[in-house]
This record gives structure tokens, C-alpha cells and sequence, in this order.
């Protein structure tokens, strides 16, 4: 028995052993295993990631026009042009529509519409502005000036006036329109305001005397209606210095072509009504403005020049014939007080263009066979000074509805 008991211990110390041999054979062999693994690598997501070439991250360059509500913020895009790298803001020009007739008040325009309505028997003037906000256009050349460079390129003006009245043409007959004839008085007008907008370097309908488009074709001579689209463009380098244009006809198509992508100012191009053109286009080298404004008449009356001013209360007849297919005329007489002047903070914010004129008196004259009118008409509205619109709407053969055709405004005093 003694031997079975040391022989059961011996065993015992055996298998003892032999656990302690397994178990230090897989320590080793895990020890191994490790060490053969990659290091595990560690990631610190907070920390950018670093590599051998840098890349940058380019944040487009914000601009934010003081222009008239609403406020246009677009962003620099680059595009292609023969004078290097141009940096450039999409265009939007802006438009001035006169007084119309209307049966049935309907905005024609994406834009808010300002009413100005006094009732009659039969027919109902109604007089409708509506005109859309106004931005301009800024193209930023990159290279520094270098010199007076930017004088070397003059603009042909009655080239580009030519060529103005053959892209308005075009786009016109390509819509299936007659085309629009030269208009001496208009041009005149607008070239005035193109003058004014680069010489005093603003945007707007009105200029600093307050006067608009009515206004101021009125004042040199115009007897007719006109519907107004002005466009302007500085053209400088990145300092804000002028910069030169080398190319000026690609410039005026281009500002055509912005002016047909606008539907307003599209619907002014290619209004059927429209029978003449007047442009006024002008570039002022010390700012690099470049200003084009366009004058559409409706020309179908023949009306006598009335006086510029009359004293209050007086009587003056006003005189006129029809051209062919046009009958019906109505005559109507507003009111809105003297002008004020206007400054640079004002027009800058004049986005919208509108008349303060009421009508206060509207009549049918009598129209002889030969299509001559005659009427008399009293200046005097509530014993009020001011200036007095003369309003004219025919009816033209192929027209539903009446037509404004003159807006002659005389200072009463």
C-alpha cells in the first residue's frame, strides 16, 4: 500500500509538470503571435489630415449690391473673355413702362404693380406702372493697371448706337415684328440720362432733379409715349481703378442679349406696339461705366407742341390728327406736385420707378373725317400748381384694348 501511495504522488508531480510545460508552450506561442501583428495605428479624428501636397480650399467671394430692393447678393464666377481673367455678376437691367389702359387689372410682371385708378363714365382710364428692381453689372479685371491704359480704346458712340438699333431689329424681326425706326427726340433724351447716370456715377429711371422717364422726354420736345430700359456696367480692375474694353461691339451684344434673357425687359424689346427707337450709350473713362439706355416710342398721332408752361387756371387747346388705323382717341389730364430734388442715397434705393401723376379729368374729343381732333383743356386741379400730364390712348386696329400714346407734361404755375 505504501507503494501505491508514492506511486499515485509521483504521478501526480508528472502531470503537474507537464500542465506547467503546456501552459508555458502556449504562452510562448501567443507571445509570438503578437509580436509577427502591425501595430494597431492610432487615429485622432479632431486633428486634420496632413498630406504632402497641400490642398486649399477656395470659399466663393460674396458680394452684396447696395441697389435697390431687393438686394441682389450673387457670387464671382469666373468666365472666358479676350481680356484675360474676368471675374463677373450675372446682369439684370431695368425697365420703366408707361401709363397704360386696361379693362381688367392683371400683373403682367413678376414685379409688384402700383395702380394709380380714377373712374369715369365710359371709358375707365386706368393708369398702370410697373416696373422691376434694378442691378447692375461689375466686371473686375485681375492684372494691375498699368498707366492711363484704359483711354486707349475710345467707343465709336454712333457705331454702337447703329449697331444697338440692328441687334433690337433682329430680335424683332426673329419674333415675327416690324422693326422699330430711328427716333431723333428719344435719342436725345436718352442720351441725357446715359450722360447724367456716368457723369454723376448712379443707376436709376430718375436723375437728381427727381425727374423719370415722362419727365424728361417730355422736356425735350417729345409729343409721343416712351417705355424705358437702361442697362450699365463698370469695367475695372481688382484696386478699382478703369479698366481698358477692348471690344465694345461684343460688349453691346452681350448687354443686348442680357436684355432679352430678362422677360420685362424682353416684353419692352418686343412689345408689338412699338414703331420707333431712340439710344443714348455713353462710357465715362474715370470710373469705367459703361451706360446704355433705350427709348421705345409708340408713334401714332400727329399731336401740335404744347407749351412748357402755362399759369394756373388758364385754357389751351390741344390740337392733334391720327395716324391710319387708329380711331377713338381719349384724352385725360393728371396732376402730381412740383419735383424734388433727389440725392445720391435716394436714387441709389430708386429701384422702382413711379409716377405720382392722378388722373383728375378724362373726355372723347370729336374727331373730324380726316382724323384731326381738337379739345380745350383747362389747367387747374383743386387751384394747385404742379405739372399737368396731357394723356392720349387710341384704339388701333388689331388692339383689343387702348393704347397710351402721348404723355406731354406742362409746369403750371
Amino acid at each position: 500500500m505504501k507503494n501505491i501511495r508514492f506511486f499515485n504522488m509521483g504521478m501526480n508531480y508528472i502531470l503537474l509538470f507537464v500542465f506547467l510545460i503546456l501552459l508555458l508552450m502556449i504562452y510562448i506561442r501567443l507571445s509570438s503571435s503578437t509580436q509577427m501583428l502591425p501595430p494597431t495605428p492610432i487615429v485622432n479624428i479632431s486633428s486634420p489630415i496632413s498630406t504632402s501636397t497641400p490642398f486649399t480650399t477656395i470659399q466663393p467671394t460674396k458680394v452684396i449690391l447696395d441697389i435697390p430692393s431687393p438686394t441682389l447678393t450673387v457670387d464671382f464666377i469666373k468666365a472666358t473673355s479676350k481680356i484675360d481673367d474676368v471675374i463677373s455678376i450675372s446682369t439684370v437691367k431695368a425697365s420703366f413702362d408707361p401709363p397704360a389702359i386696361t379693362h381688367t387689372a392683371k400683373p403682367k410682371k413678376s414685379t409688384p404693380q402700383v395702380e394709380n385708378i380714377t373712374s369715369y363714365s365710359s371709358p375707365t382710364p386706368q393708369v398702370i406702372l410697373a416696373m422691376p428692381s434694378q442691378t447692375q453689372t461689375i466686371v473686375i479685371i485681375e492684372p494691375t493697371p498699368q498707366g492711363d491704359s484704359q483711354n486707349l480704346f475710345p467707343p465709336d458712340i454712333a457705331s454702337l448706337k447703329n449697331l444697338m438699333l440692328n441687334l433690337v431689329n433682329a430680335d424683332r424681326a426673329n419674333a415675327g415684328l416690324a422693326v422699330v425706326a430711328w427716333d431723333s427726340t428719344a435719342t436725345l433724351a436718352g442720351q441725357n440720362h446715359a450722360q447724367d447716370m456716368a457723369g454723376n456715377n448712379f443707376f436709376s429711371h430718375q436723375n437728381m432733379a427727381g425727374e423719370g422717364p415722362d419727365h424728361r422726354y417730355s422736356a425735350v420736345g417729345g409729343l409721343n409715349v416712351i417705355s424705358e430700359n437702361i442697362s450699365t456696367m463698370w469695367v475695372r480692375f481688382a484696386d478699382g481703378s478703369p479698366a481698358p474694353i477692348y471690344d465694345w461691339e461684343s460688349l453691346l451684344r452681350q448687354e443686348q442679349q442680357s436684355l432679352m434673357s430678362s422677360q420685362e425687359h424682353r416684353n419692352t424689346i418686343l412689345n408689338p406696339v412699338h414703331t420707333h427707337l431712340g439710344i443714348g450709350i455713353t462710357y465715362n473713362p474715370d470710373t469705367g461705366q459703361f451706360c446704355i439706355v433705350q427709348e421705345f416710342v409708340s408713334h401714332y398721332i400727329q399731336l401740335q407742341l404744347l407749351p412748357k408752361q402755362l399759369p394756373l387756371g388758364s385754357t389751351h387747346q390741344v390740337q392733334g390728327s391720327l395716324l391710319s388705323s387708329v380711331h377713338t382717341p381719349l384724352i385725360g389730364i393728371s396732376y402730381e406736385p412740383f419735383l424734388k430734388p433727389m440725392s445720391e442715397t435716394e436714387l441709389e434705393s430708386s429701384g422702382t420707378y413711379i409716377s405720382s401723376a392722378k388722373i383728375f379729368h378724362a373726355f372723347n374729343p370729336l374727331v373730324n373725317n380726316d382724323g384731326t381732333f381738337i379739345a380745350d383743356i383747362t389747367f387747374n386741379h383743386e387751384d394747385k400748381r404742379g405739372l399737368y400730364h396731357v394723356l392720349i390712348w387710341v384704339t388701333i386696329d388689331g388692339y383689343s384694348e387702348q393704347v397710351i400714346v402721348s404723355d406731354v407734361i406742362v409746369h403750371v404755375s
